[in-house]
């Protein structure tokens, strides 16, 4: 399965300032103009206001904690785990290179792995962008993890286009396996 990003005007300066504006609108109103910002992500900004998500969320919330809890969780998904070895092994020096992270999560957006650059890797702890964070829309908002779960599709969400102000600065993208 190939990643299609068929809508490159969602890279530029102008779509991120109209994203933000939208979400703004969307947050006081629950209302968005039309063409501000990709159906997907308005379709999940709705889930996440029916979800109860805080915009105002700074990370995702913590599924499994360091230690035994989270080897506990990582071995439930030993398999997944070792299938995505054997894509994610030959990636690493590339990544550490990158400024950019490659994340394995479970069935429910729960991070189970996460692997590229140092400084970008300290970056997203802080946002619990980690094994153990949980990154479906219900716990943490529109993003590109728990966006592709909700649609059952890889999807990229970028900057502004995320629900939450805590991981507005991110671009990322996901697919299901």
């Amino acid at each position: 399965m190939s990643l299609q990003l068929s809508e490159p005007r969602i890279f530029t300066a102008e779509y991120i300032k109209r994203a933000a504006v939208a979400w703004e609108s969307f947050l006081a109103d629950g209302v968005c103009a039309p063409g501000l910002v990709r159906d997907a992500i308005l379709d999940s900004w709705k889930r996440c206001l029916g979800f109860g998500v805080p915009p105002s969320l700074k990370k995702a919330p913590v599924e499994a904690t360091a230690g035994e809890d989270l080897r506990f969780f990582q071995d439930r998904h030993k398999d997944l785990l070792s299938a995505a070895a054997q894509s994610v092994a030959p990636l690493s020096e590339v990544l550490s290179q990158s400024s950019s992270l490659l994340i394995v999560a479970d069935a429910r957006g729960v991070i189970l792995e996460c692997r590229g650059d140092e400084s970008v890797m300290a970056h997203a702890e802080k946002t619990n962008i980690r094994p153990g964070g949980n990154w479906n829309e219900a716990a943490c908002g529109t993003n590109a993890v728990g966006t592709a779960l909700a649609l059952g599709r890889p999807v990229h969400v970028n900057a502004s286009e995320h629900y939450c102000e805590g991981v507005k600065n991110w671009a990322c993208s996901a697919a299901p396996i």
